[in-house]
C-alpha cells in the first residue's frame, strides 16, 4: 500500500483525486472502504507505516481450572472409577 500511496503522491493529491487513489487501494488491498481511509488516514498520514500490527493477546484463553481444580477433578475420576 505505501508504495502505491508514493507513487500517486497522495499528500500531495486533490480531494477528488485522494477519493480514486483511495478506490484503487480498495480493489487492489480487499480492504473494505472505511479501512483503507482508516489506515490511510491515521497511519500514513502520520508517518508511521502501513504494516500490519496485529499481535496475539498475552493471555488467548482464560484458565478454567486451577491447579487444585485438576487434582480434585482427578481423585473424583480414580474414586468413580
Amino acid at each position: 500500500m505505501e508504495q502505491v500511496l508514493r507513487r500517486f503522491g497522495y499528500r500531495q493529491l486533490g480531494h477528488a483525486n485522494k477519493g480514486a487513489a483511495l478506490a484503487y487501494q480498495q480493489r487492489l488491498s480487499d480492504y473494505s472502504r472505511a479501512q483503507v481511509i482508516r489506515r490511510v488516514a491515521t497511519r500514513w498520514m502520520a508517518t508511521k507505516p502501513l504494516a500490519k500490527d496485529f499481535r496475539r493477546p498475552q493471555h488467548a484463553f482464560a484458565r478454567r481450572y486451577t491447579s487444585a481444580d485438576v487434582t480434585m477433578l482427578a481423585e473424583v475420576d480414580r474414586a468413580d472409577g
